[in-house]
């Protein structure tokens, strides 16, 4: 039997999603064991750098874990982007993707300007780099701010984040590096009178309920893949154990987006068309038709149709189909659900004609894209 460590914090949702799929790839192998200690472990070396192990996962945070790290005498895998190069393989979260899944989704709401505030770690750097690329090539505004993480909670550094905030045009959307900073904006937004999310709608990151269930209001966040995490990361010990090369960075995708109510706009100009697409996302699963929507303004069907595609840039039908399928994506990655019953869920005819729809769209099928995105894991 092996028995692999795990070095991680166990107080955040999304780090315990690294044990789950740990855990899992235990389960399904039975040769492996996973060992973890109490919070105030992950901080006491003491505890830890002994453990008669034969491989540990890590996060490792800072230069001080990073020392102890090369101290142990087993395979390390690093299992976070906060420092840019360990010299450990690490399995991590893409942070790129990340940042197109939100400049995407912020677009699909209708913004025009988008900010990014981060931290002064790598993954934020990262992350930062690949926000601000992609609003370029977007052809909409990009703004940035980064704080060190020791100035955040200082009355200055407050006052500075607040300053920027209030400056930047409005409305805005506002990608956070995770949902622990998310959660200070929001407070930030609320001392300086900045709305959420009339003026400012926050994103988070890592869809961490330590910090979406306390905040006002309720957070929006990106979702990660944690338990596939932990499951690359015990399967890339047991290769190197075994002898296997394996690859320096793994990068796991995010699932998808969890819209509350700190980004629950749309921010588009026409009022009426701001109404219509919050009434498809809000019916499509029922099978809403183009005469559906249109039906509920005093105006025809072709200046309806002729407004929407001048806000929104797309077709009504399109914007039915695009929330079909933005559900869809959240039953195939959430849910066991079989197509069928996703297909009826989703407001589809059969589940032939959901495939075939899904196909066209994503470039990818239904099954393939649960294979892909899913943390519920089958590799050998």
């Amino acid at each position: 039997m092996r028995e692999i460590g795990m070095v991680i914090d166990l107080v955040k949702s999304y780090s315990r999603q690294f044990l789950f799929g740990a855990s899992r790839y235990a389960t399904t192998h039975g040769d492996v064991a996973i060992r973890t200690l109490p919070l105030w472990s992950f901080v006491d070396t003491t505890e830890w750098q002994h453990w008669n192990v034969s491989g540990m996962i890590m996060q490792i945070f800072d230069q001080e874990m990073l020392e102890c790290a090369r101290k142990l005498q087993v395979p390390v895998v690093n299992v976070t982007g906060t420092m840019q190069d360990t010299g450990f393989p690490t399995v991590r979260i893409d942070y790129a993707k990340c940042a197109r899944m939100a400049v995407e989704y912020f677009i699909d709401h209708g913004f025009h300007h988008m900010a990014y505030f981060g931290s002064d770690s790598y993954n934020s750097v990262e992350t930062e780099a690949a926000f601000l690329s992609l609003t370029r090539e977007a052809g909409v505004t990009g703004h940035a701010f980064d704080c060190a993480l020791r100035d955040i909670w200082k009355d200055s550094g407050r006052a500075a984040i607040g300053e920027w905030l209030c400056q930047l045009p409005k409305p805005v959307a506002v990608l956070a590096v995770n949902d622990e900073i998310a959660a200070i904006l929001l407070d930030i937004c609320s001392a300086f009178g900045v709305s959420v999310p009339e003026q400012a709608a926050i994103l988070g990151c890592w869809d961490d309920e330590l910090y979406y269930r306390r905040t006002w209001p309720p957070l929006s966040s990106i979702v990660i893949d944690g338990e596939r995490i932990g499951f690359e990361a015990v399967k890339t010990i047991v290769q190197i154990l075994d002898g296997e090369a394996v690859p320096p960075v793994q990068l796991i995708p995010p699932v998808s987006i969890v819209t509350r109510m700190s980004t629950d706009i749309m921010a588009i100009n026409d009022k009426e068309i701001a109404e219509a697409v919050r009434f498809i996302r809000q019916n499509a699963r029922r099978g809403v038709t183009v005469d559906d929507v249109a039906s509920q303004f005093p105006f025809s069907r072709r200046v309806f149709e002729r407004r929407f595609r001048a806000a929104m840039g797309r077709s009504p039908m399109e914007e039915i189909v695009r929330a079909k399928l933005d559900l869809a994506k959240q039953l195939l990655v959430e849910t066991d659900l079989q197509m069928p019953a996703i297909a009826e869920r989703c407001g589809f005819s059969s589940a032939t004609h959901f495939g075939v729809v899904f196909h066209r769209n994503l470039d990818i099928t239904p099954t393939e894209y649960r294979r892909e995105h899913s943390g519920r894991l089958t590799q050998n």
